[in-house]
């Protein structure tokens, strides 16, 4: 792709992988390294903020992207010979800066410039289903489902927070903090949930401060607890802004990534 590369993803098989650009995305094919298709920003003024392949759809990709005014999140098919074909257009009030799935690809979150966080039914463009200002004053740069999907976090720039939010009778409520960043909390994740194991769930935090940080988001104390997330690691490594965090699928590693162009493995315990 031509200039800064903004996202990259694979297909849930793994056969296909994708890179974004500003203007452009590019399908490959793995094995092959052959470019494969090309899925380009339908407003010649717009930036592609975020790209990802649905987690079950192999053949599905999600795309945040804006105007300069609006964002707009997509949901492309590649499955068919030929162009890509749009399937749905999710309309935002303000720039989009990042999305995501549920890990059983019926949903996604979206993260925007206006500090709104908006949750879509994937077969449903019309409207979100819950849509709140989870930052306020300043962006919402991004955000994460559970893998069971009844947990969120999201990132904030100008507060420096992370905030865990619990879906609670269809509605979701504040749950914890994330309090200790001096910077833009840049990118989230969960680590997996493990069934009867609610209270072992981890949060990892990444931001412009440098750090990464591990939370307990004590997922098992009562919603009316209203203290904060428990820092439980402060990891060093960069030199620049954590851009990027990702738990491996055992929760036993952590993945950071950062714009001193470093990737540090560490593991997620003390």
């Amino acid at each position: 792709p031509q200039g800064p590369i903004t996202a990259v993803s694979f297909s849930s098989s793994g056969k296909l992988a994708l890179t974004a650009s500003e203007a452009t995305i590019r399908i490959w094919d793995r094995e092959s390294g052959a470019d494969q298709k090309h899925i380009r920003e339908a407003v010649s003024s717009g930036r592609i903020r975020m790209a990802v392949f649905s987690p079950t759809e192999e053949f599905q990709i999600l795309v945040a992207s804006d105007d300069g005014e609006k964002g707009f999140v997509r949901l492309w098919d590649i499955s068919e010979a030929g162009e890509p074909r749009l399937k749905k257009t999710f309309a935002h009030r303000a720039r989009v800066l990042h999305v995501s799935s549920s890990a059983d690809g019926r949903q996604l979150v979206s993260a925007a410039d206006d500090g709104t966080v908006s949750i879509w039914n994937i077969d449903d463009d019309a409207k979100p289903v819950a849509r709140w200002e989870a930052h306020a004053g300043g962006p919402a740069l991004c955000s994460a489902f559970s893998s069971d999907g009844q947990w969120l976090v999201t990132g904030g720039q100008r507060d420096n927070l992370a905030k865990i939010w619990k879906l609670e009778k269809q509605q979701w409520a504040l749950w914890k903090q994330c309090e200790g960043h001096a910077g833009s909390v840049n990118s989230v994740a969960f680590s997996p949930l493990v069934e009867g194991r609610l209270g072992e769930t981890r949060v990892i935090t990444g931001s412009n401060d440098t750090f990464v940080k591990v939370w307990d988001p004590r997922l098992n104390e009562p919603l009316n607890n209203k203290s904060s997330a428990q820092e439980l690691l402060t990891l060093r490594g960069h030199e620049r802004a954590v851009t990027v965090v990702a738990f491996s699928p055992d929760g036993a590693t952590v993945l950071s990534a950062g714009r001193d162009g470093r990737i540090v493995l560490r593991p997620s315990q003390p």
